[in-house]
C-alpha cells in the first residue's frame, strides 16, 4: 500500500499542544526505511505511482485526468484528443505592487453564477478557439484548438501568494498574460460580480490556467486500486483501468489488489492551507485510525510493504520485519516541520 498524504509533516505555523496520540503513524515512521529526494508535489507523487513524470518544459497533464474524474463524457470522441487546461475561477487582490491570488472556497460560487460567467467568457472568446467548461462550480476547464507553448504553476502552489512573473512561462506566456488581463476586465463588469460585491463577497475577477495537456496513453504499470476523494484519483483510476473507492468505502474492507493500492489523503494539506491547526490534528487522528488495518496486515505478512509519502522530500517504507524494530521510537512529532517565520 502506498499512502500519499501531503501536509502530514507540515510545515506547521506552530505545534498543537497537546500533540494528538498517533500510535500507528508513530510506529510506521519510527521503524521505516527512508527514501530521500522524492517528489514534493502531491500531483507529481500521484503521477509517479503510474510511472509518469513531467517532460521538460511541460506541465503534468492533470487537467484532462481531473476532467475524466469530473465529467468523463466530455472526453469521449474528439474530447480525448483535445488539449485541456485547468482554468479555475479565482479572486485577485492588489497588494503593494503585485497581485495576490486566492481561491473562493469560503465564498464558493453556485451553479447559476458559474454558468453565467462561463457563458460570458465563451461569448467573448468564441472566435479565439477557446471553450470554457464548468462541470462543477469550483473546477473549470479550458478546451483549446492547439497546444500552447506554456509552462504553468499549479493553483495550489500560488494560493495566497504574490504572483511571480515566472508563474507562467514559455513562448506563449506574453499572449496568455494579455488574455488573462482581458478576462479580468470582462468579469469586472459582469452582473454576477456586481451582485457578489453588493453582498460583501469576493468577486471572481480572474482565471488561473495550469496543468495543461492531452489525455496520455494508458500506463503499463500502476496500482490495482486507487482510494481518494479528489477528482484526479477518479480520473487516474478510470484512465489506468484500476478500481476506485472513496476512503469510507475502502475502510469498510481494506483489501489489497494484486498490484497494490494507492491511497491519497489531502485533508492535512487542506487544513494547513486554511491555517486550521485543529482540523490538521483531526485529520492526523483519522489517518492514524485508517492505518490500523494495514499495519495488522503487515504484521501478519499478508502485505509486503506500507509506504508513506508526506510530499516533503522523503518517503517512508515499512515492512512486516521492519515493525519489529522496537528500539526505534522517533515518531511523527519528531519529523514535523515548523514554518519559517
Amino acid at each position: 500500500m502506498e499512502l500519499i498524504c501531503p501536509g502530514l509533516l507540515g510545515p506547521l505555523p506552530l505545534r498543537p499542544e497537546p500533540f494528538p496520540a498517533l500510535p500507528n503513524l508513530d510506529r510506521l515512521l519510527a521503524r521505516a526505511r527512508v527514501d530521500e529526494a522524492v517528489a514534493s508535489d502531491p500531483f507529481a507523487a500521484l503521477f509517479a505511482a503510474f510511472g509518469i513524470v513531467a517532460e521538460s518544459g511541460c506541465d503534468l497533464p492533470s487537467a484532462p485526468l481531473c476532467l475524466l474524474g469530473d465529467a468523463p463524457e466530455l472526453l469521449a470522441g474528439e474530447g480525448a484528443a483535445a488539449y485541456w487546461l485547468h482554468a479555475d475561477p479565482v479572486y485577485l487582490r492588489p497588494d503593494m505592487e503585485r497581485l495576490r491570488l486566492f481561491e473562493l472556497e469560503r465564498f464558493a460560487l453556485d451553479a447559476e453564477e458559474a454558468a453565467a460567467l462561463v457563458a460570458s467568457f465563451n461569448d467573448h472568446f468564441a472566435d479565439d478557439g477557446l471553450e470554457l467548461i464548468a462541470p462543477t462550480p469550483q473546477r473549470w476547464y479550458l478546451r483549446l484548438r492547439r497546444p500552447p507553448a506554456l509552462r504553468t504553476t499549479p493553483l495550489y502552489r500560488v494560493m495566497g501568494e504574490a504572483l511571480s512573473p515566472d508563474a507562467i512561462s514559455g513562448d506563449d506566456a506574453l499572449a496568455w498574460s494579455r488574455l488573462l488581463n482581458e478576462v479580468q476586465m470582462l468579469f469586472f463588469a459582469d452582473p454576477v460580480n456586481r451582485a457578489r460585491e453588493a453582498r460583501g463577497e469576493p468577486v471572481v475577477n480572474g482565471l488561473w490556467p495550469w496543468g495543461g495537456g492531452q489525455l496520455p496513453a494508458a500506463p503499463g504499470c500502476g496500482p490495482a486500486l486507487v482510494v481518494g476523494e479528489h477528482p484526479l484519483t477518479h480520473g487516474l483510476a478510470h484512465w489506468a483501468g484500476a478500481g476506485h473507492r472513496t476512503p469510507a468505502q475502502w475502510l469498510q474492507d481494506p483489501t489489497l489488489g494484486e498490484r497494490g493500492v494507492l491511497v491519497y489523503d489531502e485533508s492535512p494539506w487542506r487544513a494547513l492551507h486554511g491555517r486550521d491547526l485543529g482540523a490538521w490534528s483531526d485529520a492526523l487522528v483519522a489517518c492514524d485510525a485508517a492505518l490500523a488495518a494495514p499495519l495488522r496486515a503487515l504484521r501478519r505478512q499478508r502485505w509486503s510493504e506500507v509506504m508513506l509519502d508526506p510530499c516533503a522530500g522523503t518517503r517512508y517504507r515499512t515492512s512486516g520485519w521492519g515493525l519489529l524494530r522496537g528500539w526505534r521510537r522517533r515518531g511523527l512529532r519528531a519529523h514535523c516541520r515548523l514554518a519559517r517565520r
